[in-house]
């Protein structure tokens, strides 16, 4: 690590650890535990009052992205290696594996699901909470998701199952095992998006910085352990071999990320359209192999397709298309919050809608920039999907920092970079609740979360259609710059 990042290292180290100590103060526990188990040198915090714990959080989230954004702007301004940044990263996280899971208990469904598919049961057909009932790893579920199929990929599936084989009943092993998947997937996108910048002529340090080191990222994607990770590690390598002229390989790599999770069927389908009509049986024969291989591989069916509106039952605040149904039904209706869940179904539908018709945008600009094609319909599905959770905004984060690496600094681009990132990586408590959760805060407020990210939604996706907003070229960047072999 260069003497420039040994600051901002430290202090983001110290706003990890403020994160865990929150995490250990009143972070979701294994069933049966009434400590985090594996505290090591973080033993000397113990279960404390939300109110503290939540002080603890918000502080060290805004640690870490002051830290953050004092690594990218070190990248921009100096020259540093490209490893740099990643290992500083790495010792954010450390932190976090001695803590429980931050700001979720998703990933304790992970493991009963893995468990599930262990003991020769269909995941896709049973809650992994109701089905382990009287375990650890059972009874560590979110009672609310108890009963609930699992809605994830086969890929997923096999890696949950190999986890749960693993850890036993041992569901605090299961947490760091799935973290060290969340770690492998991140340092996967980080390697991809690099790559692509180094090719392209923009600083694969600061793309590695802007990927790897994000606040939401560390704290969510690693913190909370989700599965995003592995599926946004490989969808951005995809995107990579794409880009560098593997449009098949690429293809590959985004089945076995719709594997994991549904949403990298977007990408899929921005890369199969790089392809070009005379390889269609080309790219439908890889595709489907590869998906199919993977499904046969874990022993399950295609299920979980029909799982996955199982979360449309939750209304997160960084939905808008939620935020302006929960506004229009007590506008309108009069009734209680939620009153009648009629017309967020409309709105959601009308969000989910105008996100198709952003996909088919991204669709027509995949050959002349894939970048900015992926991460416009990643964008789209996670900022006008019907349900939106602060892990979701990780999927436009590698194509954002590819984007982000080729406008020079300037203090607004910098503030609003601070502002959202950090307060995306607040936007859960370490409880899981929400700053804005329905229950503890007023129409007024749902209003104001509401517009802010309604204008939120239309500048990104705005710029992400403008071919101008970011960057003055509309090439491709991968071919801005032609190898040394081809001739000039």
């Amino acid at each position: 690590m260069t003497r420039r990042l040994a600051i901002p290292a430290l202090v983001g180290l110290g706003g990890s650890v403020a994160i865990a100590a929150s995490a250990i103060m009143v972070g979701r526990l294994p069933a049966g535990e009434d400590q985090w188990p594996a505290r090591g040198p973080l033993a000397w915090v113990g279960r404390g009052s939300e109110v503290a714990a939540n002080r603890w959080f918000v502080a060290g989230c805004l640690g870490l992205a002051v830290a953050w954004l004092a690594i990218v702007q070190t990248c921009r301004a100096a020259h540093v290696p490209a490893w740099a940044p990643l290992a500083v990263a790495a010792i954010w996280c450390v932190p976090l594996f001695f803590a429980p899971p931050v700001a979720s208990g998703d990933v304790y469904a992970y493991a009963a699901q893995g468990r599930v598919s262990a003991a020769g049961a269909d995941p896709y057909e049973v809650g992994a909470g109701a089905f382990l009932a009287g375990t650890p790893t059972g009874d560590s579920v979110d009672p609310f998701w108890a009963s609930t199929p699992s809605s994830y990929g086969p890929l997923w599936i096999g890696v949950s199952e190999a986890v749960a084989r693993a850890a036993g009943e041992r569901p605090a092993l299961a947490v760091t095992l799935f973290r060290l998947v969340a770690v492998a997937g991140v340092a996967a996108a980080a390697f991809a998006a690099s790559a692509v910048a180094r090719r392209s002529g923009s600083d694969p340090a600061l793309v590695t910085a802007l990927v790897a080191g994000s606040p939401i990222v560390v704290v969510h994607l690693v913190g909370g352990a989700h599965n995003d990770a592995l599926m946004i590690g490989l969808a951005a390598v995809a995107v990579a071999a794409a880009a560098s002229g593997s449009v098949l390989v690429g293809v590959a790599g985004c089945s076995l990320a719709a594997a994991v999770k549904a949403p990298a069927f977007v990408v899929l389908a921005v890369v199969a359209s790089r392809a070009g009509g005379r390889r269609v049986a080309a790219v439908v024969a890889v595709a489907g192999g590869s998906f199919l291989a993977v499904t046969f591989l874990a022993r399950v069916d295609f299920g979980w397709v029909s799982n996955l509106d199982s979360a449309f039952v939750v209304y997160p605040p960084l939905s808008i298309t939620t935020d302006v149904g929960i506004v229009l039904t007590r506008a309108f209706e009069r009734g209680e919050w939620l009153g009648d869940a009629t017309t967020i179904d409309v709105v959601r539908a009308a969000g989910t809608v105008m996100a198709g018709g952003f996909v088919l945008l991204a669709l027509g600009r995949a050959r002349s920039d894939l970048v900015r094609a992926t991460t416009l319909g990643l964008g789209a599905l996670a900022l006008l999907g019907p349900v939106v959770f602060p892990w979701y905004l990780t999927w436009l984060v590698p194509g954002a920092a590819l984007l982000v690496a080729r406008v020079p600094a300037r203090s607004v681009s910098t503030c609003a970079l601070f502002a959202a990132s950090a307060a995306v990586a607040m936007a859960a408590l370490p409880t899981g609740r929400s700053f804005v959760d329905p229950p503890i805060s007023s129409s007024l407020a749902v209003v104001v979360v509401g517009a802010v990210v309604g204008a939120g939604v239309v500048s990104v996706l705005g710029s992400l259609v403008s071919s101008r907003a970011i960057g003055s070229s509309a090439a491709d960047p991968v071919r801005l710059r032609p190898r040394r072999s081809e001739p000039r």
